[in-house]
């Protein structure tokens, strides 16, 4: 039987040093604001994108911006909301800026809704402010805010500018050099609506 016996060399006699002594933790301030649940605004520049390879079910939530290329397939709840061009959304949005360049289907609820001329929209929709630019497809209701149904066209000058806070999201999103979008032209389509809904309103007043 043999022993194995441990060479005690210089390594092992030498002592050895002393651990460093743990630093107190560092705070850092933020200036996010934290609700009673603990958990903080998102801060302005924050979002998410869904790539146009992803396909997403059930309910989705942000507090920040959410920039669609790809497929989403139930509710949808953010801040901002850019559906780009090629993208799809069925089910319920609930946004305070809606930008849609692809295809909607179901009930959107926002305070401001811009198409682009590439938008393909089934939709039911609760809105304070509406823009559309010549050649987006339109197809459903279009609530006020005063919860009445009426058609409303926004200003050419709201639009433009509505459009221009959309680009300009997209591209500190990707960092490209898009070009500013052109000044939007409300579709023929709505204003067809919005005169239909004005000889009714005449004819009813002089009934």
């Amino acid at each position: 039987m043999f022993t194995a016996w441990k060479n005690e060399t210089a390594f092992d006699l030498a002592p050895k040093p002393a651990a460093p002594a743990a630093s107190a933790p560092t705070q850092v301030a933020t200036s996010h604001k934290v609700d009673e649940a603990g958990r903080a605004d998102a801060p302005k520049d924050a979002y998410s994108i869904i790539n146009e390879w992803l396909t997403m079910r059930g309910e989705l939530e942000s507090d920040g911006d959410i920039l669609v290329k790809g497929r989403v397939d139930g509710n949808l709840r953010c801040r901002m909301l850019i559906i780009d061009k090629g993208a799809s959304v069925e089910g319920t949005i609930e946004a305070q800026d809606v930008v849609v360049r692809g295809c909607v289907r179901g009930t959107i609820r926002t305070k401001r809704i811009f198409l682009e001329k590439t938008a393909v929209v089934d939709c039911e929709i609760f809105q304070e402010s509406f823009g559309a630019e010549e050649g987006a497809r339109v197809k459903g209701t279009l609530h006020g805010s005063d919860d009445k149904t009426k058609m409303t066209v926004v200003p050419e000058r709201r639009t433009a500018a509505l459009a221009s806070l959309a680009e300009a999201s997209v591209t500190e999103l990707f960092r490209d050099a898009n070009k500013a979008p052109q000044a939007a032209k409300p579709s023929s389509t709505l204003y067809n609506m919005l005169n239909t809904a004005r000889v009714a309103n005449g004819s009813a007043r002089g009934a």
